[in-house]
């Protein structure tokens, strides 16, 4: 009984003392105190002056009087914003319609800041800035939210490209997605078809130091922008008089398709070759469409496949760019490409161009069934002369042009 009121005893000055260690940790804990519109800190007994204060998990700050700041104080070189409470604040705190961000120490940001995967940048003044902003000689646009645009922008209307610094790319050449070469002014928006001030085969030089050929991209519509050619020969006209026989206006390169025949003769596709291969004004354009130099070999070296009963050029490569037009050299051989896809024309074909006199030409050809063309031959200028008549082809036989139905073009009939 007596062990038994012992250990009561013990039990009980143990409890006292825990009520007594718990009444004087509340006497020392820190005591807020309204002084006014003020609010002070008490710490035993004395004010908190001239620091920071936690205190339930929030930073405060006192000045020389004890009084508890808010709004926007500086320490040093360090501003920091403490809400109405006193509290300090830390991250993204908007100040009427200006953005501000702040560190987890509270010291507001400036300058540029990373955050995730996203760049801001704040102004001296802390404010984040949004639209267009230069930073030396380099011009940056941040969207609405803050964030730095990288890639491609519309911009009122306009197309920008910013590089992955976000800085706006101007005076070059900038690719599409789908490879499309776009061409980028000084002030670094995209050239449309109405404000270029280059036209379709213009070469131009631009700010990187590259020469380009210009051409209009064609929306299946309207021809709507300014893009380069990549991997295209280029043959730059010239407008003269090569022969009394062609009169004093005509272009080299329909002297060169032709061969300097007359009408009515045959032409030989090797001396075509030769004749496009030795041309003065020849360029090439890269896959970057930027001109190579010196000149590659005026030829291709692709693979010829068959799908279905059609041929295909592998990389149609090459193209001696004459008006409405697609030859190509391939291996040193003469070829003509029916689309843009490389598929190749085989059997008799007629070219007709009743354009301009200088490059006006009649021209009869005939492909293998490998889709290399081995004759061709000049017809009377004159589509009246030979429509629809039985004419001669090549071989012996006798030929048929046909009148164009609907959509199709002038279509080669073997008589016999």
């Amino acid at each position: 009984m007596a062990m038994k009121k012992s250990k009561l005893l013990t039990l009980g000055l143990l409890a006292g003392a825990g009520l007594l260690l718990s009444i004087n940790q509340a006497q020392a804990a820190d005591i807020w105190v309204k002084n006014g519109a003020d609010w002070n800190l008490s710490q035993d007994g004395s004010l908190a002056k001239n620091k920071w204060v936690q205190n339930a998990g929030s930073w405060y700050h006192f000045d020389s009087t004890g009084k508890m700041q808010t709004g926007w104080l500086k320490e040093g070189n360090t501003w920091y914003s403490l809400a109405d409470s006193g509290a300090m604040r830390t991250g993204w705190y908007k100040e009427g319609n200006t953005w501000y961000s702040l560190a987890n120490s509270g010291a507001m940001r400036t300058g540029w800041y990373k955050e995730g995967n996203t760049w801001y940048s704040l102004a001296n003044s802390g404010a984040m800035r949004t639209g267009w902003y230069k930073e030396g000689n380099t011009w940056y646009y941040l969207h609405f939210s803050g964030s730095m645009m990288t890639g491609w922008e519309c911009i009122n209307g306009d197309w920008y490209y910013f590089e992955q610094s976000g800085a706006m790319a101007s005076d070059r050449v900038v690719n599409s997605s789908d490879g499309t070469g776009y061409i980028l002014s000084k002030d670094g928006h995209m050239f449309t078809l109405q404000d270029s001030p280059y036209k379709h085969d213009d070469i131009v030089r631009l700010g990187d130091g590259y020469e380009y050929l210009i051409k209009a991209k064609y929306d299946g519509n309207k021809f709507t922008d300014v893009i380069v050619a990549k991997n295209t020969w280029y043959v730059k006209p010239e407008f003269k008089k090569f022969s009394d026989k062609y009169g004093d206006h005509v272009a080299n390169i329909t002297l060169a398709l032709v061969d300097n025949k007359e009408k009515g003769q045959e032409i030989d596709p090797k001396a075509v070759i030769r004749n496009f291969q030795n041309l003065p004004g020849r360029y090439y354009f890269g896959a970057d469409g930027r001109r190579v130099l010196p000149l590659p070999e005026m030829t291709t070296r692709s693979e010829i496949k068959k799908v279905g009963n059609d041929l295909y050029l592998e990389d149609p490569g090459v193209r001696l760019r004459l008006p409405s037009t697609y030859f190509t050299i391939n291996n040193n051989k003469l070829y003509y490409l029916e689309n843009e896809q490389g598929k190749l024309k085989t059997g008799y074909f007629v070219l007709i161009d009743d354009g301009a006199t200088t490059t006006h030409y009649h021209i009869l050809a005939y492909a293998d069934q490998s889709g290399e063309i081995l004759k061709m031959k000049r017809l009377p200028s004159g589509v009246r002369d030979y429509l629809d008549k039985e004419i001669d082809g090549f071989y012996g036989q006798k030929i048929k042009i046909e009148s164009p139905h609907s959509n199709e073009y002038y279509k080669v009939v073997v008589v016999k």
